[in-house]
């Protein structure tokens, strides 16, 4: 008998052993696999952000130049808005500062934050759930490596850096299930107020580091938190301690933006809260974006791209019945948490209703594989289903395993294995077209002639910074006795500066250089040679004037240049300037923000302006969008030159002086009709811009409701034009200008509809007037992408 339980102890002891054999097995292998993963991946990262090539669009400078700002003391949410939330800043502005807050370290950060946050977030999720650090690993380097082609929007930067915004509502989703876990029966009071606090917090971070995910996170949890309390209370409590979630929430959001953007706090709430939703659907959810009308749509438009969605929405609704299911069988926080995230999930993918692309339906995609993976290796099947008929358990069990060989299959040919001697061959090999860096990159091709360009049109003064050190009377190489400071010493520099020129600083303006002296001098115990300026004027700003600022050297009466950018970047950053409004024109903006946007481009008058060229896809519907914008650009401006993506333009001696423009013809009583055409008689056939404008009113069933009213798109699209842009109506305008792009005899026609999911919204033109724009027929082409060929 002793024996007997002497081999069963051993038994034991060696199943024991091979258990954490195997789980330490699997810890080495995923954490192998991860650092594996963490170096190709930077190595790629150095690559990409050294040799730059991004998009000079809607892309890299969307996040640069909020960081410029913020490293130049400006105020978030006050001084400058960033659409996807002021909290994406923060989280890259560290790898920044620490990479050196150039182009170079702007790209480092965004590469590098996105894919780190992916990894955190799923580590932490599959071990709140399994418990087992080896495990968890392996699934984790698991997902890095089966999910490059389902989650790259996720995985990495892209320019909507969904992943970054995204990951604070799967951490709230973490939370639920590392805590519920403790709640049932043995917290008190104060512990489960110190849980909904926390929860509070952390939904309103949801919202700081991502508006759209945190309004989705917010409601996802109140109904979660209704359900979940119910079940332990009752009904009033539930409904109760919802609204007060939701109310401490909101208290937290507006904390979190009083402590950023001070007494304007109110400036980003009603951004993102009021402005950026109002212009979500007419203005983004348009062509030549994607958008849902009808729902016959849906499946008329049934094809591989937007599978996506469909697949991603039923297995949602499978998954949230298997855990109803599950719950049921086994009461866990785990499946609380999934709760949670799939009710989030739904609700984020409401987003398609503002622009049908395939990556919006990727968070949820991100979540279901996550909860999948968390199933395949916790669920027990046979323990759920031994209340089940014989026949019934094996078609469940069959059915399970058949779902999981497909899953693995599937996913084995979409293994993304990074090639490491791939990536240092690519390091050594990488081409570029200049030997100097400028921001700290060397640029592709199309950039580098489009830096040649502006450098040849475009006067960039001569930069150089104080030497950082801080010794008697100096601190960042600024002397704190007298307007003086020490320049590190360069050939170019000595033979450039000269007494009176002037020296143009970022705190204290221009000054006239009185002396200049070559100096040695010992810093750090070291002599260097140092070039030694003496200022007129009052002191200088050690901390805003002195390193790492750039100061300019200007000539005797020369000033530096000013420039406008509808996508602001390069050119602003070789400047130490920033664009006087908005960085983006292609941001929402609202009604307000449009309209400040063009009065400050009229105020500023800058010396230069730099638009993108026609032939990228989204510059004509930014045209009808914004051709207030444009049409003063056409009036006031020269065309200097086009680059593989740019045009730069220079102001015009008598440029914004006051132009009267009177309408060639007008069209009245249209209220009834749903087209109208436009009287031209031409007699030529050759290219024109007509500016049409048009009163309008709006009848919408829904404007009531939140989200739905904006469902209804107003359309005016142009027939026998030149140019393809469908022209959409701002729903909180009455009226609206736009042109249309013609080349032919034939007379113009413009058709009205209205496009909607749900039905009753209809609008009426009221008046219709036209006339010819009368700017350079060069600039008229140039504007609606004519000839690009030549250029």
């Amino acid at each position: 008998m002793i024996e007997s339980q002497d081999g069963v102890c051993q038994t034991r002891k060696y199943q024991v052993y091979i258990k954490n054999t195997l789980h330490h097995t699997m810890g080495i292998l995923g954490a192998m696999g991860i650092l594996y993963f963490l170096l190709v991946s930077f190595l790629d990262f150095y690559i990409k952000s050294t040799y730059f090539d991004g998009f000079p669009a809607d892309g890299p400078f969307q996040l640069y130049n909020p960081m410029r700002r913020l490293a130049a003391g400006q105020t978030p949410g006050h001084d400058f808005p960033f659409f996807h939330g002021l909290g994406v800043v923060y989280l890259h502005y560290p790898l920044f500062s620490f990479f050196g807050k150039s182009l170079f370290a702007s790209e480092m950060s965004r590469n590098i934050v996105s894919p780190l946050l992916f990894l955190i977030s799923s580590f932490l999720f599959f071990y709140v759930c399994t418990k087992k650090m080896g495990l968890s690993l392996l699934i984790t380097c698991f997902t890095l490596y089966f999910t490059q082609d389902f989650l790259e929007y996720i995985l990495y930067a892209k320019n909507s850096l969904l992943g970054v915004r995204s990951t604070f509502p799967l951490l709230i989703g973490i939370f639920i299930i590392a805590m519920l876990g403790k709640y049932h029966e043995k917290w008190n009071r104060l512990c489960w107020a110190a849980y909904c606090l926390s929860i509070c917090l952390l939904l309103s971070l949801a919202f700081f580091c991502g508006t759209e995910q945190g309004m989705a996170s917010i409601a996802a949890y109140s109904i979660f938190h209704f359900f979940y309390v119910k079940k332990l209370k009752n009904i009033k409590k539930a409904f109760v301690e919802s609204l007060g979630i939701l109310f401490i929430s909101s208290l937290g959001i507006v904390a979190l933006f009083l402590v950023v953007s001070g007494k304007n706090f109110l400036d980003p709430i009603r951004y993102h809260l009021i402005e950026v939703p109002k212009d979500q659907f007419w203005y983004f959810g348009v062509p030549p974006n994607g958008f849902l009308y009808s729902f016959s749509q849906i499946m008329e438009n049934f094809d591989i791209l937007r599978a996506s969605y469909y697949f991603t929405v039923l297995y949602g609704i499978l998954l949230l019945c298997f855990t109803l299911f599950y719950h049921k069988k086994n009461n866990s926080s785990i499946s609380w948490g999934i709760f949670f995230l799939i009710l989030y999930g739904f609700l984020s993918t409401f987003s398609i209703l503002g622009i049908y692309m395939e990556s919006y339906c990727q968070i949820f995609l991100k979540l279901e594989i996550f909860i999948t993976l968390v199933y395949l290796f916790t669920f027990n099947p046979v323990s759920l289903v031994e209340k089940l008929s014989s026949s019934a358990k094996k078609i469940f069990l069959g059915g399970y395993c058949f779902a999981l060989g497909v899953l693995f299959f599937f996913l084995s040919y979409n293994i993304y294995i990074p090639n490491l001697l791939q990536t240092l061959e690519n390091l050594t090999k990488v081409k570029h077209f200049h030997e100097k860096k400028i921001l700290g990159v060397y640029f592709n091709e199309p950039w580098y002639k489009y830096i040649q360009a502006i450098q040849e049109h475009i006067s960039i003064p001569l930069s150089f910074c104080s030497i950082p050190f801080d010794e008697e009377e100096y601190i960042n190489g600024i002397s704190t006795t007298k307007a003086s400071l020490f320049v590190e010493y360069s050939k170019i520099a000595a033979d450039s500066v000269q007494e009176g020129m002037k020296a143009s600083f970022k705190k204290s303006g221009q000054r006239k250089i009185q002396k200049v002296e070559i100096a040695w001098k010992v810093i750090h115990g070291i002599r260097q040679k140092y070039i030694k300026l003496d200022l007129e004027g009052d002191l200088l700003s050690p901390g805003k004037d002195g390193y790492p600022n750039k100061i300019f050297l200007l000539e005797k009466d020369a000033h530096k240049p000013t420039v406008w950018s509808v996508y602001s970047g390069i050119t602003e950053a070789m400047l130490e300037e920033h664009n006087p409004d908005t960085d983006y024109i292609i941001h929402a903006l609202g009604a307000a923000r449009r309209q400040k946007y063009i009065e400050s481009f009229q105020k500023e008058k800058c010396d230069y302006a730099i638009t993108m060229k026609n032939n990228w896809l989204y510059e004509n519907w930014l045209l009808v969008a914004n051709w207030d914008f444009y049409e003063q650009l056409a009036y006031n401006y020269d065309i200097l030159c086009t680059t593989p993506s740019h045009v730069l333009w220079k102001k015009k001696q008598n440029a914004f002086t006051e132009q009267t423009h009177n309408w060639d013809g007008t069209l009245k009583n249209l209220e009834n009709q749903t087209d109208a055409i436009l009287p031209l008689n031409r007699e030529t056939d050759g290219y024109a811009v007509v500016v049409v404008e048009v009163d309008y009113s709006i009848q919408n069933p829904w404007k009531f409701l939140p989200f739905f009213n904006n469902l209804p798109r107003y359309f005016i699209d142009p027939v026998n034009a030149h140019t393809k842009q469908i022209v959409s109506l701002s729903p909180y305008y009455k009226t609206f200008k736009f042109p249309i792009f013609i080349k032919s005899k034939e007379d113009p026609k413009l058709q009205f509809y209205v496009q909607s999911l749900l039905p009753g919204a209809s609008f009426q033109i009221k008046e219709l007037r036209y006339r010819y724009l009368h700017a350079d027929q060069n600039i008229q082409e140039t504007l609606f992408g004519v000839f690009q060929s030549k250029n």
